[in-house]
């Protein structure tokens, strides 16, 4: 470890408002006041189901299912994107008991957890360049820069903080280390942040490989070998704590992930210097952002969406590189942004690009603007006006557009807005008019959705289950009807499951029955397919065989 950690001495300023107590107490003061709007947000999107309706939450005897069981698994229908995040169970689960259920709680929570980060920004950069004014300006320009608000005004965006929060205290503790007489407190306790950083998400793992940078670019004036072996030294507990980690994971999701199959590497790699591209463009203008964006996939080789993009990305890279290979500090931030964002920028066919993955690699552009302000600019009024111009037009950013998340209707609009062209958005607004109670609108959209791509299952689907819960069956048996009829689609076993409940309620129990029956055959790991069933038999009195499909359905429940 460097001992450049040890020389933290900054003499104080003359002027009380230079003084770094006041201007942190600033950023983070502002910090608060500009996502404190979104107290009033409702739930939206993914809430519903991950907090509101999640059964996982209401009592602390679920705590050790966190840690055994996928994010999702207490849904009992299919889901594509599984996810291990034990520590995001435990946040919601924390602040849904001590502080209630209400949106506005955990809306507050996750503001306050933000402000934290803050402040751990600000303390990790006043670690890495021994200076106040800096760490003041990289705190306040992490904090306030609007890519932040995918992750902190939508309550389920909130597994960027608190990944951050531990990622970043984590790495604090470490310099510490390096600093204090007690540096074995100080490992233990990197180590214990890093550990649960990996339970919040699977992305902290390429810590090991950002603090191999930093200590091998940071000791250049050694013997090649010295600096190896110090650096291996250094990095080991981590891969250690990574690797036990890892094995936990690999044993609850029997595997890395359950959609590896599915994932092309040409198309991956032929997408990379669009991605990477578009990321870079959301920092530097991080206005008119949203949940849902067009589709970005490159599925052939161009010169416009893979030549050029990646000629940018390098010339870009090289002017970054030309700076920061000149400390270590430099070589940290530089894999601290490449490293934490090249996993959701690799899987980018599973899941699509979102602003809220830049909240953590963000730090390494706030921080390298902040040295920029300080080297680049003679006088230290002058660096205060720019610092302050430029973190007065990103609270403006921030704060007009976190307004977007205040319900699902305007998430969804803006996402349309975004993204005119994707139809499952088109579905979820007409979904959201109708929870809303704007039911003529949401029909349309929903209709609208439909039309424009007939053999979408999913649009008939929606139409159906809402004339369903409207009990116009007759019309809720054709759409699903058009949902069985989609030809782009294996798995239509939701459908048939529908049409079984409809065909019962329209007095047709044999039907019904066939239509329960072929539901099960494509999946019969599903309960509520046997419940269907059940009830059917029930209706034609067949009690014992009834009682038999109930209990299959307890004992997938189990």
């Amino acid at each position: 470890m460097s001992a450049k950690a040890t020389q933290v001495r900054i003499a104080p300023d003359e002027k009380w408002y230079l003084r770094r107590d006041i201007l942190l107490r600033i950023t983070l003061a502002l910090t608060f006041l500009v996502y404190l709007r979104s107290v009033g947000f409702d739930f939206v999107f993914d809430d519903h189901l991950q907090i509101a309706l999640n059964p996982w939450l209401d009592s602390w005897r679920h705590l050790p299912t966190y840690f055994t069981r996928q994010l999702w698994a207490f849904v009992d229908f299919h889901i594509p994107s599984k996810f291990y995040r034990p520590m995001l169970m435990v946040w919601f689960a924390s602040v849904g008991h001590i502080l209630g259920t209400a949106p506005g709680w955990y809306h507050l929570a996750t503001v306050l957890l933000h402000v934290l980060v803050v402040g751990e920004a600000f303390v990790f950069a006043r670690l890495l360049f021994r200076d106040d004014l800096t760490a003041v300006i990289t705190a306040a320009l992490f904090g306030l820069h609007p890519t932040k608000v995918e992750a902190v005004a939508w309550i389920s965006g909130g597994n960027e903080p608190l990944f951050a929060a531990f990622f970043l205290g984590a790495f604090i503790c470490y310099l510490r280390a390096g600093a204090a007489e007690k540096h074995v407190r100080w490992t233990i306790c990197a180590l214990a942040l890093f550990l649960l950083a990996l339970f919040s998400k699977e992305q902290a793992v390429v810590g090991p490989a950002i603090l191999a940078a930093y200590e091998f670019w940071d000791r250049r004036s050694e013997a090649l070998v010295t600096r190896l072996r110090r650096t291996v030294v250094a990095i080991v507990p981590y891969v250690l704590v990574g690797g036990v980690f890892w094995a936990i994971r690999w044993h609850v999701m029997h595997g890395l992930t359950d959609l590896s199959s599915q994932i092309s590497i040409r198309k991956t790699l032929l997408t990379q210097p669009l991605i990477w591209l578009w990321y870079v463009r959301h920092l530097v203008f991080p206005f008119h952002l949203s949940l849902f964006y067009p589709d970005l996939i490159v599925r052939e080789f161009s010169v416009t969406r893979v030549l050029m993009p990646a000629l940018v990305l390098l010339a870009i890279a090289g002017v970054v590189w030309h700076f920061a290979r000149r400390s270590g500090e430099g070589a940290l931030l530089v894999a601290l942004f490449g490293l934490t964002l090249a996993p959701p920028a690799a899987m980018v066919l599973l899941v699509q690009p979102h602003d809220r993955h830049l909240y953590l690699p963000e730090f390494a552009v706030a921080a390298a603007a902040a040295v920029a302000i300080r080297r680049f600019i003679a006088s230290k009024p002058a660096q205060m006006a720019a610092a302050g111009i430029l973190t007065l037009i990103l609270a403006v950013g921030t704060f007009t557009g976190s307004s977007q998340w205040e319900n699902d209707v305007t998430v969804m609009e803006r996402a349309v807005e975004s993204a005119p062209d994707n139809n499952e958005v088109r579905m979820m607004l007409g979904a959201a008019y109708i929870d809303a109670g704007q039911e003529q609108r949401g029909v349309a959209t929903l209709r609208e959705a439909a039309m424009r791509e007939p053999d979408n299952i999913e649009a008939w689907q929606q139409l159906g289950a809402h004339e369903y819960t409207s009990s116009q069956y007759e019309a809720a048996y054709e759409d699903f009807k058009r949902a069985v009829a989609a030809t782009h689609y294996t798995d239509k076993s939701y459908s048939m499951y529908s049409l079984g409940l409809i065909s019962l309620q329209l007095g047709r129990p044999a039907e019904a029955e066939q239509w329960a029956r072929e539901a099960i055959a494509i999946d019969g790991r599903i309960p509520s397919y046997h419940l269907a069933l059940a009830s059917v038999l029930e209706a034609e009195g067949r009690r014992s065989e009834a009682q038999k499909e109930r209990a299959v359905a307890a004992s997938l429940k189990r």
